[in-house]
């Protein structure tokens, strides 16, 4: 029975279900000298910046509310975009 229960926990993890959506207004922040260009997404006030590498062009969504599929986590280069963590995003889609 733990072989199963293991087994399902495994595939589960594998097949994606380890994403979440986080809810909340797109912005976008230009590079400058002390930041760089980036997407970010604002929570309760707190903000996220969002790795967009897979998804494309988002300047028709900024300032609108949006959904973002992924993993939120922690990465080499977030001081420089003056963020602490990143999501890792899958999807994007407008609320």
């Amino acid at each position: 029975m733990k072989k199963i229960i293991f087994g399902l926990i495994l595939v589960l993890m594998l097949s994606g279900c380890n994403s979440f959506g986080y809810k909340g207004t797109l912005k976008y922040q230009e590079q400058g000298i002390n930041s760089c260009e980036a997407y970010y997404i604002t929570i309760d006030d707190n903000s996220y910046m969002i790795d967009t590498s897979d998804i494309g062009d988002l300047k028709s969504q900024v300032g609108k509310q949006v959904r973002v599929k992924g993993k939120l986590i922690d990465g080499p280069g977030m001081k420089k975009c003056q963020f602490k963590k990143t999501i890792e995003a899958t999807d994007i889609e407008l609320l």
